[in-house]
């Protein structure tokens, strides 16, 4: 029996994370799990950590590894036999070292890194016509450094384990699932 995959989709916020996870969960019958989505939830809590992870998201900072982790491993583990697309997440080496070492213990080995890749200034441009009340120019521009200084060394971790596969995301959504569809055949994982 194959080994469920595990794919993360990485990019610069604005890059269509969310959209192509739901693209993939529907037609492989994958579970989408966005951590964006997750800290919303969160933050809808209203305790003393929801509050707190407001303010963070609002400044366009990283919410802390320990968050993210947390939210993201408990969703995995519930899907066990099961496909699933994580988006956006891991966003630092230290997260990406705590969900390969849960990965390997959970038997997710069959992992595969799509990396959506657009200029700064498709992110910008992106990002304030859909005006959610995160996506100030000023969080904006944190949030494109966040991803260069931050996200960029986490793709290269997984470059160097040849698990990434690029894909130009500046297409319309329907080319970028496309071809997506076509590295995922070439590697191998449909």
């Amino acid at each position: 029996m194959k080994k469920p995959v595990t794919i993360i989709i990485l990019g610069p916020v604005g890059s269509g994370k969310g959209t192509q996870a739901n693209f993939l969960a529907r037609k492989f019958g994958w579970e989408h799990i966005s951590t964006g989505a997750l800290l919303r939830n969160r933050i809808r809590i209203k305790d003393e950590l929801g509050q707190e992870l407001a303010l963070i998201m609002k400044k366009g900072k990283l919410v802390p590894s320990w968050v993210v982790f947390t939210l993201t491993i408990t969703h995995v583990s519930q899907y066990r036999w099961k496909g699933v697309v994580i988006d956006g997440s891991p966003r630092t080496l230290s997260e990406s070292n705590m969900l390969d070492e849960a990965l390997a213990r959970l038997g997710r080995n069959n992992l595969i890194v799509l990396y959506l890749h657009i200029s700064p200034k498709e992110t910008m441009g992106r990002l304030l016509k859909r005006a959610r009340s995160d996506d100030s120019a000023k969080s904006i521009k944190v949030r494109i450094n966040v991803f260069k200084n931050q996200v960029m060394p986490v793709i290269n971790h997984y470059r160097r384990k040849a698990l990434v596969l690029e894909v130009d995301g500046e297409q319309s959504r329907e080319k970028v699932f496309e071809e997506i569809i076509n590295k995922l055949k070439e590697s191998g994982v449909t």
